[in-house]
């Protein structure tokens, strides 16, 4: 494995304990859409920890947040993302693997970059699952 590649490989590893339990708490309390306000803290708070500026409630959705970092000229990377759960079968839709997975895309490139003068932004709002 080439070096950026084993960098890469380790950032995921030091994370990947958290992210399983940010997925299991979310997991564990599911929230229907706009109602995921436990789920959005905990993903901002997260991100917060990691150094981002987090804004909440973007785009007048109060569950909604963006959480920024940029470190420099460069391009920019948006993820988005969803968070809630259905009614009656809970998080069975995998949404709080996919906010899990989400955030830790966008720390580990962090980790790994710092100092190459990368920019990069990450933008999490919520969807609607139902109708």
């Amino acid at each position: 494995m080439d070096g950026l590649k084993r960098r890469i490989a380790d950032s995921v590893d030091r994370l990947g304990d958290e992210l399983t339990a940010l997925s299991l708490r979310i997991h564990a309390h599911p929230e229907l859409a706009f109602e995921e306000t436990r789920a959005c803290g905990w993903l901002a708070e997260f991100l917060d920890k990691q150094g981002f500026r987090v804004e909440t409630g973007v785009g007048g959705v109060a569950t909604a947040f963006r959480a920024t970092l940029e470190t420099g000229p460069g391009p920019t990377l948006a993820i988005l993302c969803e968070y809630d759960a259905l009614p009656g079968v809970g998080h069975a839709c995998g949404h709080n693997v996919i906010a899990a997975s989400a955030v830790g895309d966008i720390a580990n490139p962090i980790r790994i970059t710092s100092g190459n003068q990368t920019k990069i932004t990450a933008r999490y709002v919520t969807f609607c699952s139902t109708l």
